[in-house]
């Protein structure tokens, strides 16, 4: 909705109607009303109407500023600016040509993405953005006056210690192209402004850029705690922590570049020192003979020490599982459940990111003692960069009794803090936080189909405990137990009032998923206020 002030041929027509389907005598009554705001303007105002012009509209001004275009029927109009809601209009803009900014700058010719950063042996191309095509606007005004071209300039600079000093920098222009400038390498390190001036008004658009080495802004490390190796047994997954540079300031990094890292190591509160190189590269694999906590920081000149986002935390410790028990999808604790139902083993570990584990599940009917039977295991691998353990498990079919379950780890590849070999199922691992309670975390299912929980939610998840308009959605959430993969009905009533009305009901059917769990949106009728 920009156009040249000089531009004759701005047309508006009719695009749709308030109802039905116009006469032809009710086109040609549409009238057409202009409202304006100069520069110096705070509101519009009205500078011309034009009863019975039609649906086409040819508009007549060519001065610059804001316009307002409203197409109306009736001699109660135009209505812009006594009632803007009820108006049919469109705002266009009336400029001369002028810079909108500058982008850039590009690496060589080819527009990539725009740079912050770029390399001291590489030539940029920076561009200016201007308000109208020069192509088209050439064509349109037919020769007459507009902007020919762009005044560039641009300025580079070092600073060493408190003092200023000027980079030479060569421009070079392209005649078929004024609207942008390529900017030879500076082969050296610097700060660039660059400036293009509009040459008809004097307006000028700047950008910042800087020249220099690339360097690693972000590494990511694939674990947060590893096992301590004792420096005699195999080194296994669970002893190494793989660091890798994530982001550079110039993307794509060369492979120099990336050869180039240092990577060095220092314990927390610690001064990295220069001359503990420990590895070069885009990424490395270390391992920790102790329990600490240590710093892993990549970098091109010189480490800053810290904790940052080119520096990664990594603690070594003894191994563990610090929790273990049943749970639902969002790794809630539950402790019962239905048959056939989708539950979660949930364990966190420690100092185990890596290795693989088998679990196995263990049931028996509730208070009979040691019977338990062995269902079939399942493996894990630990991948969660926080080593933590969230297996889906579908609970076996109905069973007349109720049963109890728990899980073991079949077998452990070194010593695990939080867990006790267990007699009762054939020495596997449980987690045995209180030596006084049986084996772990038991989950009791029996064959009863029940509701165990209906809410209803306002927004998102605040619970319902006001009162909501009519029109209004309200979800109403249920837990079930032993009634998966169904579909369970719902009766919502309005109260009588006063037993004045008739009684008014809606049923809402809510779709039960493999946790035995379900929502479902209800609003309430407009039709039941009274």
């Amino acid at each position: 909705y920009g156009y040249h002030f000089t531009k004759p041929d701005i047309s508006f027509n009719v695009k749709a109607y308030s109802s039905g389907t116009p006469t032809d005598k009710q086109k040609a009554g549409i009238n057409w009303a202009v409202f304006y705001k100069g520069k110096k303007d705070k509101n519009y105002k009205e500078i011309g109407k034009y009863p019975d012009i039609g649906e086409n509209f040819d508009f007549p001004f060519q001065t610059q500023g804001t316009f307002v275009i409203e197409a109306y029927g009736g001699e109660k109009g135009p209505y812009f600016i006594k009632k803007k809601s009820l108006a049919a209009y469109k705002i266009i803009t009336l400029a001369s040509q002028k810079i909108k900014g500058i982008s850039g700058p590009f690496v060589g010719t080819d527009d990539r993405r725009q740079y912050k950063r770029v390399r001291p042996d590489e030539m940029v191309t920076i561009k200016a953005n201007l308000l109208f095509n020069q192509k088209d606007l050439k064509t349109a005004l037919s020769g007459k006056k507009h902007m020919q071209g762009v005044v560039w300039e641009a300025k580079a600079y070092q600073i060493q210690g408190k003092t200023k000093i000027d980079v030479p920098v060569k421009i070079i222009k392209d005649k078929k192209n004024p609207k942008q400038i390529t900017i030879a390498p500076l082969e050296k390190k610097a700060k660039v402004i660059v400036t293009a001036t509009n040459p008809d008004t004097g307006a000028i658009s700047t950008m910042n850029y800087s020249v220099g080495n690339n360097y690693v802004i972000r590494i990511k490390a694939n674990k947060e705690t590893i096992s301590v190796w004792d420096g005699k047994e195999q080194k296994k997954e669970r002893h190494q922590v793989k660091l890798e540079v994530d982001k550079y300031a110039i993307e794509p990094a060369r492979q120099t570049e990336k050869d180039a890292v240092q990577w060095t190591s220092f314990c927390l509160g610690e001064k990295p020192s220069i001359d503990n190189v420990i590895a070069t590269g885009h990424s490395t694999v270390q391992v920790l003979q102790e329990e600490a906590e240590m710093i892993y920081e990549a970098y091109g000149i010189r480490p800053t020490g810290g904790e940052s986002q080119s520096a990664k935390k990594v603690t070594g410790i003894l191994p563990k599982i610090t929790k273990a028990y049943w749970a639902d999808k969002k790794g809630n604790k539950i402790h019962r459940s239905g048959f056939e139902h989708e539950v979660y083993i949930h364990i966190e570990t420690e100092g185990l990111t890596g290795e693989k584990l088998k679990l196995n599940v263990w049931e028996s009917d509730k208070n009979t003692a040691d019977d338990f039977v062995e269902n079939t295991g399942t493996d894990i691998e630990i991948t969660s960069q926080k080593g933590v353990i969230h297996q889906a498990y579908t609970l076996p079919e109905s069973h007349y009794l109720e049963q109890e379950y728990f899980f073991t780890i079949q077998e452990l590849p070194c010593i695990v803090q939080g867990t006790k070999q267990d007699k009762g199922c054939k020495n596997q691992y449980v987690l045995w936080a209180n030596h006084s309670d049986k084996k772990t975390h038991y989950l009791y299912v029996n064959k009863d189909k029940k509701i165990t929980s209906l809410r209803m939610y306002e927004n998102g998840d605040k619970l319902h405990t006001g009162i909501i308009k009519y029109g209004d959605c309200v979800t109403v959430k249920v837990e079930t137990r032993n009634y998966v993969n169904e579909t369970l009905e719902f009766k919502i009533y309005e109260d009588i009032n006063w037993a004045w009305d008739p009684e008014k009901e809606e049923t809402i059917s809510i779709p039960i998923d493999s946790q035995g769990k379900g929502e479902a949106e209800f609003m309430v009728p407009t039709t039941w206020e009274s």
